[in-house]
């Protein structure tokens, strides 16, 4: 991605930004590896797993170029969160909880899965994962995965972003 500023621009925020791309089956993986989720507050990562937390939901929501559907979402973390506490992430859309949910708590989990529900995103819904921790579990990274089936078969994306203004000065 090359951004070009014309004259000297203000300062943009984080920015985010998605690809569509075009597959020749019904059925693709998005995720990614992750820094470690905020252990004593809510932070939001991007659902391309752009590396840092943030506590600001807002900042790491990306744009879906496409519709279908997102479902078997599944997480696992780098050390179990310990005894009675835990880790819940969540996809977000629009800024709102889908319900596409895992929680991964205790001494000995390291891994959990929601492949019951099924969320619908139609081109332009601004997706995020949202960490919640119970207890203040045990620190390590995420690893994210879900699965996305396009409403138009063929149809997939890629997700990229990142966390940093862009240059207001130069190429």
């Amino acid at each position: 991605i090359k951004c070009v500023p014309t004259g000297t621009p203000g300062t943009t925020g984080v920015q985010g930004w998605s690809i569509r791309q075009v597959a020749t089956d019904l059925f693709a993986v998005i995720g990614g590896g992750v820094n470690n989720p905020d252990t004593g507050a809510v932070s939001y990562n991007a659902l391309q797993s752009i590396g840092s937390w943030v506590a600001t939901e807002t900042d790491v929501r990306a744009p879906v170029p496409t519709a279908g559907v997102f479902k078997n979402f599944r997480v696992r973390l780098a050390s179990a969160p310990g005894v009675a506490k835990s880790f819940q992430f969540d996809l977000m859309k629009n800024g709102i909880a889908t319900g596409l949910s895992v929680t991964i708590s205790g001494n000995v989990a390291t891994t959990g899965e929601d492949t019951t529900h099924v969320i619908s995103v139609v081109a332009g819904d601004l997706l995020s994962i949202r960490a919640t921790p119970t207890g203040t579990p045990t620190g390590g990274s995420a690893k994210l995965a879900i699965s996305f089936s396009p409403d138009v078969h063929g149809e997939s994306f890629l997700m990229f972003g990142g966390t940093g203004n862009l240059n207001t000065g130069s190429t």
